[in-house]
């Protein structure tokens, strides 16, 4: 999972924050570099079936957001 500003300022260096670590058994993934701001979550291993795939988070807040996600055929999470 990957974070994207959907405002970035001029002066960023990166505008791809990922995740604390890969996605783990259970499809858990966690942020915790993000400032208090909002940003748009991306599944690299499938597509987002939420929201149409735009899923907008706030940044520096401590609360669990639940998505679903359509796996590629050749994503490392498939059993």
């Amino acid at each position: 999972m990957t974070a994207t500003p959907v405002e970035p300022s001029l002066n960023e260096r990166f505008f791809l924050f990922p995740a604390d670590a890969p996605t783990d058994d259970q499809g858990g993934f966690r942020f915790s570099n993000l400032e208090a701001r909002k940003y748009q979550l991306r599944c690299n291993e499938g597509e987002l079936k939420d929201a149409l795939g735009n899923v907008i988070v706030t940044g520096g807040q401590n609360k669990p957001v639940t998505l679903r996600a359509a796996l590629y055929p050749w994503s490392r999470l498939k059993k």
